[in-house]
C-alpha cells in the first residue's frame, strides 16, 4: 500500500483523518530507516500531504494512529442486491455509502462477542480498507482477540469462517 492507496481512501472517506489513514496504510515511522523515513516525508509533502508527516512525527501509540475518530460504526444495508456499508460521521450530517464485498450469508450476532465502543471505533478501519479493495492484516499477541475480531468482522459481512 502506498500513496495511491492513500488517495483512494481519501476519496471515500474524504472526512478520514489522512495522519490516520497514511499511519494504517504505511506505518513508515515506526518500521522505516532514518533515510527512507526522510524520503517518504518529502514525497508526501510533495503531494500536499505535509500535515499529515508532522502530525505523525508526535505520537508513537499505536493506538492513537490506528482509530478513527470520526465515522461511527458502519450499518451494513442491501441496495439494489448489492452490499453496502452505511458510514454516519459523528455530527449524524454527514453519511458516505460504499459499496463491500461480501458472502452471501447472514449470521446472528454469537452470544459471547460484546462489542464494545472500542471494538466498533477499531473495527471501522477494517471496513473502510475492505470497500477499498484492500487486504489488512492485525498484529498481535497470543490472546488479544485477534482471531475474534476477524470472525466478527467476516460474519457481519456474511463470509462463512
Amino acid at each position: 500500500m502506498g500513496v495511491v492507496d492513500l488517495v483512494t481512501l481519501l476519496q471515500l472517506f474524504p472526512e478520514a483523518n489522512p495522519r490516520l489513514l497514511l499511519a494504517r496504510i504505511y506505518p513508515y515511522q515506526l518500521i522505516a530507516e532514518k533515510a527512507e523515513r526522510q524520503a517518504v516525508s518529502a514525497a508526501l509533502k510533495q503531494v500536499g500531504l505535509s500535515h499529515a508527516v508532522d502530525s505523525l512525527r508526535k505520537t508513537n501509540d499505536l493506538s492513537e494512529l490506528y482509530v478513527d475518530d470520526y465515522y461511527r460504526f458502519p450499518s451494513l444495508q442491501l441496495k439494489d442486491g448489492r452490499r453496502v456499508l452505511l458510514f454516519e460521521g459523528k455530527d449524524s450530517k454527514n453519511k458516505r455509502t460504499v459499496e463491500c464485498f461480501g458472502g452471501g450469508c447472514i449470521y446472528p450476532e454469537p452470544a459471547h462477542f460484546i462489542v464494545t465502543s472500542f471494538i466498533e471505533s477499531f473495527m471501522v478501519p477494517l471496513y473502510q480498507e475492505h470497500s477499498a479493495g484492500f487486504d489488512f492484516c492485525l498484529v498481535g499477541e497470543k490472546g488479544s482477540g485477534k482471531t475474534a475480531i476477524i470472525h466478527h468482522w467476516a460474519r457481519s459481512l456474511g463470509y462463512t469462517v
